[in-house]
């Protein structure tokens, strides 16, 4: 045998070998049993009574709720709760846009330099024994861009009945500041 020869095999040998003792993480494409998001939404500073956040609480059971503000918190602004389940296909769907956006890291980037008076969210996603905190205003741009599909799809999972209802209570709530 040729000496080239003997060198290609060897090598060709020593890379599928190397290759083959890899490890490469695998994501789960059914939603780890303790996934859980909760969600925060607030909008901007703006003057009562068109100032109102909410939380979207999905618990890794498919148990959820979302509890609206229509107001800045005091003690005569009310808080409406709503709860409403997910199905384990939902929460695999919502599992895997969350492992697409690429923000189950804890190597998130917070913008130092957020910009003033807009809308902002924030999330908590707990997945496979792991937090994960993902700020409001992140460095990476395009990061950013791709939350905005998860955020979308968090959204979504609250059927529409129970966000026409909540729409309307809260037009219900401005139009009595304004009698006020």
């Amino acid at each position: 045998m040729r000496l080239s020869t003997f060198l290609f095999i060897s090598t060709s040998l020593l890379t599928l070998t190397a290759c083959g003792n890899l490890q490469t993480t695998q994501i789960p494409e059914a939603s780890p049993i303790d996934f859980s998001i909760e969600y925060r939404w607030t909008e901007g500073s703006v003057p009562p009574p068109y100032h109102y956040s909410y939380t979207i609480t999905i618990d890794a059971d498919g148990a959820a709720q979302i509890a609206f503000t229509p107001d800045y918190k005091g003690p005569e602004v009310p808080t409406w709760i709503e709860t409403f389940s997910l199905s384990n296909d939902q929460l695999d769907v919502l599992y895997m846009t969350a492992v697409e956006t690429g923000v189950m890291t804890n190597n998130l980037k917070e913008n130092e330099d957020p910009p003033v008076g807009g809308s902002f969210q924030r999330m908590t996603i707990t997945a496979a024994g792991n937090s994960y905190t993902v700020p409001p205003f992140l460095v990476d741009e395009t990061l950013q861009r791709r939350l905005s599909s998860l955020e979308t799809a968090i959204e979504n999972s609250v059927p529409d009945a129970i966000w026409s209802d909540l729409r309307q209570r809260h037009a219900e709530y401005m139009e009595a500041y304004k009698d006020s």
